[in-house]
């Protein structure tokens, strides 16, 4: 990924862990620990 003006901000991260959320749910073998 190339880092962009918005990179690290609050929105990026908010959708960043929104999208990381989502596909732990649709993925329960993966270890919760990846989207702590």
């Amino acid at each position: 990924m190339t880092p962009h003006p918005g990179f690290g901000s609050a929105e990026f991260a908010t959708s960043f862990n929104t999208v990381a959320a989502e596909y732990a749910s649709s993925r329960p073998d993966y270890p919760p620990a990846l989207y702590d």
